[in-house]
């Protein structure tokens, strides 16, 4: 019984790791009252994170040479400017680069996925 469930668990893991990644396009992106966009530039991104998310900084990411990557994330910051809350908006395209928030993110769901694997198999 346990050979049979442990590849399912596999397969359901890897699925978590890929749907983890996900973010909605930064190409036609809309929310809310925010009407459907390319988020292409900083002020947009400010734009679409004060009018989709309610929060007030918006930051806009992109790659040298790779004009596949856009990253647009939302941020809310306390009276010192610390920041207390982030939200990913979109994202299009993969880092070529090692580093970065979107590599983050993928590292933690991967290890998440690997974690919850060795356990069940033990």
């Amino acid at each position: 019984m346990k050979r049979f469930f442990t590849p399912l668990l596999v397969i359901a893991a890897l699925l978590f790791v890929v749907a983890a990644d996900e973010k909605p396009s930064c190409i036609d992106y809309t929310k809310g009252e925010f009407e459907a966009q390319n988020i292409t530039s900083q002020e947009i991104c400010q734009t679409a994170c004060q009018t989709a998310e309610g929060f007030p900084v918006g930051r806009f990411n992109t790659e040298e040479d790779n004009p596949e990557y856009a990253f647009c994330y939302c941020i809310k910051e306390n009276s010192s400017g610390q920041t207390t809350d982030t939200r990913d908006l979109c994202k299009d395209g993969a880092l070529l680069t090692s580093g970065g928030l979107a590599s983050a993110s993928t590292f933690v769901a991967t290890a998440t996925a690997t974690l919850v694997v060795v356990l069940v198999s033990m």
